[in-house]
């Protein structure tokens, strides 16, 4: 079901508790954790389209598809979230003031920086005023040279600018991204012999995580009744 398979299931408890743990490990060893894909970015009809356009009520939203969000913030302190390519009652992710000011700001308390997905951010001025901090590649343009001309005459404020340069800038900062020199390179890769198999033990041992065993068993035997 759409990006199902990068999430840690659908129930909204589960995958918010699970999801939090996760980024509290990931962001334990220094590392920022980016929370995707922000939001009901579920089906798999139209999906990347113009036509993926999720029409879902304010209350479906809160109870079913905002939660788990709510638990990677909230819980795991994740230092960014990545919007969404899907469109949400006929605006985009990522230039969606609801999704990206009055929930994730403003009802979540988040105070990191917001990523569009590659190719997801659709406009310039709608993106940067509802909260969109960061433009990543395949996006025609519509931040860089384009959000400078806009913030030049006045259809972005340099407030917005601001803002969204802190929460980037606080998040290094906090990592310690501008103390350490960076090491390896994006040409590296875990090919080694300790990586693999790691690698095929965290799959492995993460493909079940309730299972019945004869030691529990044994004991939940039922009682004879009395007569």
């Amino acid at each position: 079901m759409g990006r199902a398979f990068e999430s840690v299931g659908e129930d909204p408890y589960l995958n918010g508790t699970l999801g939090a743990a996760d980024i509290q490990g990931v962001q334990s060893t220094g590392t920022m954790a980016q929370v995707k894909h922000f939001a009901v970015y579920n089906q798999e009809t139209n999906r990347n389209t113009a036509s993926d356009n999720a029409v879902v009520s304010t209350q479906a939203e809160q109870e079913i598809y905002l939660p788990a969000f709510q638990d990677a913030v909230q819980q795991g302190a994740a230092s960014s979230v990545m919007c969404s390519y899907s469109s949400v009652n006929g605006t985009a992710a990522c230039q969606n003031p609801y999704l990206l000011s009055t929930v994730l700001r403003q009802q979540f308390g988040f105070g990191g920086f917001v990523t569009s997905d590659w190719g997801a951010t659709h406009s310039t001025v709608a993106s940067a005023d509802a909260g969109l901090d960061q433009d990543m590649p395949g996006n025609d343009g519509y931040y860089g040279a384009t959000l400078q001309s806009a913030i030049s005459s006045g259809q972005v404020s340099q407030a917005t600018l601001n803002t969204a340069v802190s929460g980037i800038l606080t998040e290094m900062f906090g990592f310690g991204l501008f103390d350490k020199a960076p090491t390896g390179s994006p040409d590296q890769s875990a090919t080694s012999g300790t990586d693999t198999s790691d690698a095929l033990n965290l799959a492995e041992e993460g493909t079940v995580l309730l299972k019945n065993s004869a030691a529990c068993c044994r004991s939940a035997q039922p009682t004879p009744r009395s007569r």
